[in-house]
């Protein structure tokens, strides 16, 4: 027999049979009833089979499949348990056959022959029994028809079963169809497939259930590509791990939304064994007893598949647990829920939310074509919720707004609901808690605001807050960090919030907003500026900010908590809030407008930002944005001023408003003629002729909810010439107003020239050049500026109109036919920087050249420069030294220019000797003598002396410059800073190495300040040379330890540095005594103290170079200084040897030292030296990579950690450190390093590790939650 000799068959094979009379042989014998034949076959096989635990499968042939219904019927009844899942008929007649209808006359004792006739009342009432007995619910029935078979018909054969398996076989009769002549011989293929055929859930199929495709059509549109995180990507990968498993159990919870169902198709996409056939879902609310029942049959019938449990309780995944845990079966079980609660006996996966470059991915198919912030800004408020983030998606696209249908969608209904089991009560704290963008839950300030929710906003108690906190942080939609929670998503948060706004009156939410903690005033006016689009919050800000309000008092609303709502209701209510702030700031004077700073200001420029964006409220807003700025007290770029000038841009201005609503704000601002606001308006003017591009911070455009704000675009480019012109226009009537205004205009107008050449606006710059030169004159540095970069720079792309422009220009403010003091403006006192490549190939300083041709000029007809000398002896002078110096060369005689500038620089409020040191360079060229008995008569003058120091650089300085510069040193005629003027430039190069040891030596004699003198002139005399160092390394030695390093005495930044440096190169060689006197000479400094960028930048560098070498003689130098020194000289003298771990990373000082010294010191001196000792040294250190506890700190611990102070001066020593970004690593980082101490030989070490551990462990818990609270953005 072929299936008994088949190896891919594990089943046993029972044959039984029945007595039937032949149809002629036998015809007076009596046939047995089915009910008989069907009872037999039970108790054969009950005799023969485990019905409890075999799995058994039933083939009838004919009227055998007759005896099969028969017998399943008759085991109904009797409720007898079994496994029999599968039934197989071949040819059964279950309507009788034609053939029995002749049979019957002639064997009419045959009531086999009867029951099978057609229209037999026996068939008819089997059928209608086993119809309505459900067996084909829970049994696979396969029907193989014979298509040949004469004896039963087709129809007969299906039956009842014709929406069931049927297989027609071709080229077999009622006999063959099961006598097959091999293996290949399609019946037995059929049959042998039928019984390989794993029984699976789908046939436990009802009311309560739905089939994997019915499953996806009814859910959620799970069309967009699915996207993961690093987290999902795990939850994924333990969820596919799962259903590798032959029995699983696996309970997936978290909020809806969140994506749970799409998570678990992804998991049958991604399995090999899982498909349509054998995935079966279930909606667990109403039908937990019908749920339970298919599960246990399941288990019992060792069935095959999934089963996926929706709205799964905790109580019913754990008896379901319990039913397929209790035997071995093929069955995988996934429960879905929405709390978190710990389940025991099956795998527990719970989803958190997606981060937001995950759910920018699932948008980015949706959002085609929007920009980047827009995808960011729907990411940020989906928060996570994928599900969320498709339906904000589809509705920003169709209607621009963030909210809208959502909020009445039944997802936001499901995520407070979930599985049921909330009070009202909770869901009105709920409602409280998500007027506010996070919110306080723990001790302290955060205690408070939760008890300011759950008694004030509520009406309820903390019991019922903690207990609705702890509701719906376990279904997912509170989101808990650290002492602070937010509800989200936040569509769902704004949605309640809505609510809470429209069912309260306006009494009752102003009583909110009057005793509201300042703690939560920013949380809750982040939140109400998403409430853009309720009217109830409008009405609210309507009433907040008209009428009689008391914000519309400047008590009331020019305060930080007044400024925090004004800033957040201009998203919901633009009109109200620029109505009441132009109103309070239009009476106020400069004064008070200056007295508004701080956050108040800042608060104030960020509203009027959003305000200034629309078109409709530009004026009022921009004005109040121009009052501000008129009195600015903020020096960053977007403070008021910056913000009122973007305003004017061609692009990127921020604001709908057209060019002409825009510079009609600029001419009423012209028209109040107040200085301080014309300087404004200059700034915005600045802006609207800027030619070279520009950038905003965005941010503006995003208001509430609604689409982004779109600012005003040109569409030709006449627009742009128009707006242009407008601005010069506004521009050259500030050159009239004269002082600050008309320098401020001509600058920017001379500046644009290049810009707008290039754009080639050659008509209107040549009426406005034309123009500012009729009235003001030729004199016009920022024209000529630009002017002669164009033609150094643009020249290639210049036109013929272009060119003879500039060329006609060029002649308007040619000096040449200019009077002399507007010469010499345009050629000495503020030329352009101009230079061109000479024959030689070197750059030619072109302005230079001007000024020496302007000074040969002069020089014949000096008389006339007499009257104009004192604009070039004042401020700014970018060639009065060559103008000086070519004078001299020109001039025979030169004391009456000299003396006339001696006295006018005497009367100038801001001296220059430019010109004065240039004329003694030139008369030093001519005639040194002559230069030296000019400097005689200058020493002479009690007024002028101060200038010797830069008067003798203008020569060759030699000994006795040297020795009367001491001399006026000494008496006190020249302060020492003025010797500096010696270090600048290689002057003293020509002097004597010995000349100059011996004035610097006695320099450094006359006191601190003058030593410092001493140090930096030494220190350029000797700059890159090593040889002169050498010669004079005695001097420089004697002028280094002289020096007060202490923070007090220090002149120019650079001293420390000239300190260090030839510090450092003297010590290249070995000298002991010298390392002692720095020493000594760092000692000292601590009584005092030191700048704290000059230990870590200079000193202490050197100093653990001095310790490496000659640590045997310093160390007890500084251990007696140790211990003498108390109060702040004990601090500093700790800051030289202490680590560095901040900008500046160095170790301890001491680390150099043997540790055997430092240790018998700290024995000498137990009452100070190991605690000192603890304070400086480093705990841990790196070595290749991995950080270890350092051996002196080993030697520290280990020697005298059984006295407390020591302990905790170690302790506090590792909590001092400077860190960037988030805390828990490093302690981790701590905490892994000296774990192995745990098991040190020393009980003292042991011990203090213990402690710190303990220590670490409570800080990095605490940290953590530091680090959600700053996720949440509290600091």
């Amino acid at each position: 027999m072929f299936l008994e000799q088949d190896a891919d068959l594990e089943f046993g094979i029972v044959l039984y049979g029945y007595q039937s009379p032949h149809l002629f042989f036998g015809f007076w014998q009596r046939a047995p009833s089915l009910a008989n034949i069907a009872n037999g076959l039970l108790t054969d096989i009950t005799a023969r089979c485990d019905l409890d635990k075999d799995e058994i499968i039933l083939v009838g042939h004919s009227l055998g499949g007759l005896v099969v219904k028969k017998l399943l019927l008759i085991m109904r009844d009797k409720q007898v348990v079994h496994k029999i899942r599968k039934i197989c008929f071949f040819d059964v007649p279950h309507d009788g056959s034609a053939y029995a209808n002749v049979g019957k006359y002639l064997s009419f004792r045959n009531r086999h022959l009867k029951s099978l006739c057609r229209d037999s009342s026996e068939l008819d009432d089997l059928n209608d029994q086993w119809v309505n007995s459900g067996l084909s619910d829970s049994i696979d029935v396969m029907s193989i028809i014979a298509a040949n078979d004469d004896i039963v018909s087709s129809l007969s054969s299906k039956s009842i079963f014709r929406g069931g398996k049927i297989e027609t076989i071709n080229d077999v009769d009622h006999r063959s169809i099961v006598k097959p002549s091999s293996v290949n011989s399609t019946s037995y293929i059929v049959f042998k497939k039928f019984i390989l055929e794993r029984s699976t859930v789908a046939q436990y199929k009802n009311a309560a259930s739905r089939d994997l495709n019915d499953w996806k059509s009814i859910e959620r549109n799970h069309a967009y590509h699915y996207v993961s995180d690093e987290k999902r990507s795990g939850d994924l990968s333990a969820l596919n791990a799962g259903l590798e498993l032959v029995r699983v159990v696996i309970r997936l919870t978290g909020a809806s939304g969140l994506g749970k169902t799409r998570l678990i198709l992804e998991a049958i996409e991604s399995s090999c064994g899982l498909d349509d056939s054998c995935v079966l879902v279930f909606d667990a609310p109403g039908y937990e007893i019908s749920i339970k029942e298919s599960v246990r049959r399941m288990v019992e019938d060792n069935t095959y598949g999934l089963v996926v449990v929706e709205n799964c309780s905790g109580d019913l995944h754990a008896q379901l647990c319990k039913e397929v845990n209790k035997r071995e079966c093929q069955l995988k079980l996934i429960t879905v829920g929405y709390l978190s609660d710990q389940v025991d006996g099956s795998i527990h996966i719970q989803l958190s939310a997606l981060s937001d470059e995950a759910i920018k991915k699932v948008l980015m198919p949706i959002l085609v074509g929007m920009s980047d912030s827009d995808v960011e800004r729907v990411a940020k408020f989906a928060q996570g919720y994928p599900l969320m983030a498709t339906l904000i998606a589809e509705q920003y696209q169709k209607q621009g707004r963030l909210l809208g249908s959502i909020e009445s969608n039944s997802v936001i209904k499901k995520l407070i609901d979930g599985d049921g089991g909330v009070s009202d009560a909770d869901k009105e704290l709920l409602s409280a808690c998500s007027l506010f963008d996070v919110f306080g839950t723990a001790e302290g300030v955060a205690g408070e605001e939760a008890r300011f929710i759950a008694e004030d906003v509520a009406g309820s108690n903390m019991k019922v807050f903690d207990r609705t906190l702890m509701t719906f942080t376990r279904r997912q939609i509170i989101n808990r960090a650290g002492r602070y929670a937010r509800v989200v998503p936040k569509p769902l948060a704004l949605t309640l919030a809505a609510e809470w706004w429209e069912e309260t009156s306006y009494e009752r939410q102003k009583q909110l907003i009057d005793n509201l903690p300042d703690s939560l005033m920013h949380s809750f006016c982040t939140q109400a500026a998403y409430l853009d689009s309720q009217p109830s919050v409008q009405r609210f800000s309507d009433k907040l900010f008209g009428g009689d309000s008391p914000f519309l008092q400047a008590e009331v609303l020019l305060t930080e908590r007044g400024s925090k709502l004004f800033r957040a209701f201009v998203e919901v209510n633009p009109e109200s809030t620029s109505y009441a702030l132009y109103n309070v700031l239009l009476g106020m004077s400069l004064s008070e407008l200056l007295a508004i700073r701080g956050d108040i200001r800042r608060n104030f420029v960020w509203a009027l930002e959003k305000l200034c964006f629309h078109s409709e409220f530009f004026e009022r807003s921009s004005w109040c944005m121009l009052l501000l700025a008129s009195a600015e007290n903020e020096t960053w770029s977007n403070n008021a001023t910056g913000m009122f000038a973007q305003l004017f841009r061609v692009d990127l201005s921020g604001t709908q408003a057209s060019p002409g609503v825009r510079f009609d704000v600029l001419r009423r601002a012209i028209a109040c003629n107040l200085a301080e606001i014309d300087m404004v308006v200059l700034q915005a003017l600045d802006q609207a002729v800027s030619t070279y591009g520009a950038t905003r911070t965005i941010g503006a455009e995003y208001q509430g909810t609604k689409a982004p704000l779109e600012e005003w675009r040109p569409k030709v480019w006449q627009e742009i010439f128009d707006f242009w012109q407008e601005a010069f226009n506004l521009l050259l009537l500030m050159i009239d107003r004269g002082g600050e205004q008309k320098e401020k205009a001509l600058s920017i107008i001379g500046h644009s020239i290049r810009g707008f050449v290039a754009r080639k606006r050659i008509e209107m710059l040549d009426n406005a050049i034309k123009y500012v030169i009729l009235r003001n004159g030729r004199y016009w540095p920022a024209a000529l500026e630009s002017i002669n970069s164009i033609f150094s720079f643009d020249s290639e792309s210049l036109s013929k109109e272009s060119e003879v422009a500039l060329h006609s220009w060029l002649d308007l403010l040619n000096p040449q036919n200019s009077e002399l003091p507007e010469k010499l403006q345009i050629l000495v006192v503020n030329p352009p920087w101009e230079h061109k490549p000479g024959e030689d190939g070197r750059y030619v300083d072109v302005a230079s050249e001007k000024a020496r041709e302007l000074a040969r000029e002069v020089a014949l007809r000096v008389d006339d420069l007499l009257p104009h000398l004192s604009c070039l002896l004042e401020g700014v002078q970018k060639q009065a030294y060559t103008f000086g110096y070519q004078l001299a060369h020109e001039l025979a005689d030169i004391d009456v220019i000299l003396n006339a500038a001696f006295n006018l620089l005497l009367a100038a409020s801001r001296p220059n000797p430019s010109l004065i040191l240039g004329m003694f360079r030139g008369v030093f060229e001519l005639s040194p003598e002559q230069w030296q008995s000019k400097i005689d008569l200058l020493v002479v003058d009690e007024k002028l002396v101060h200038l010797y120091p830069q008067i003798i650089r203008t020569g060759s300085i030699k000994k006795y410059h040297l020795d009367k510069l001491y001399e006026l040193v000494s008496n006190d005629v020249i302060p020492p800073d003025g010797v500096n003027s010696l270090s600048y430039g290689s002057v003293t190069a020509d002097i004597p190495p010995d000349d100059m040891a011996d004035f610097c030596i006695r320099l450094s004699s006359l006191g601190e300040a003058s030593s410092w003198a001493a140090l930096n002139v030494i220190y350029m005399y000797c700059f890159g040379s090593e040889s002169v160092i050498q010669i004079l390394r005695d001097p420089i030695k004697q002028i280094l330890v002289a020096v007060p390093l202490d923070k007090g005495h220090k002149n120019i930044s650079m001293d420390a540095h000239h300190w260090n440096d030839l510090a450092a190169k003297i010590l290249k060689e070995s000298d002991e005594s010298f390392a002692v006197s720095l020493a000594n000479q760092l000692i000292t400094a601590c009584k005092v103290g030191f700048n704290h960028g000059d230990i870590w930048s200079y000193i202490k560098p050197l100093l653990i170079g001095l310790m490496q070498d000659y640590g045997d003689v310093l160390w007890p130098i500084f251990g007696e200084a140790i211990v003498r020194a108390e109060g702040m000289e004990l601090y500093w003298l700790q800051q030289l040897l202490d680590r560095e771990n901040g900008s500046t990373i160095l170790p301890c000082v001491l680390t150099v030292l043997p540790v055997n010294s430092v240790i018998d010191w700290c024995s000498l001196q137990q009452d100070i030296g190991p605690i000192f000792v603890a304070r400086c040294l480093n705990v841990l250190e790196s070595v290749d990579g991995k950080t270890r506890p350092t051996e002196l700190f080993l030697a520290l611990l280990e020697q005298f950690g059984d006295n407390p102070d020591v302990g905790d001066t170690l302790a506090s020593n590792m909590r001092t450190r400077s860190w960037s970004g988030s805390l828990v690593p490093y302690l981790e980082s701590d905490k892994e390093a000296l774990s192995p101490l745990l098991q040190h030989p020393s009980g003292n070490i042991r011990s203090w590790t213990r402690g710190y551990i303990s220590y670490s462990d409570r800080k990095i818990e605490e940290e953590k939650n530091r680090d959600k609270e700053r996720d949440v953005g509290f600091f």
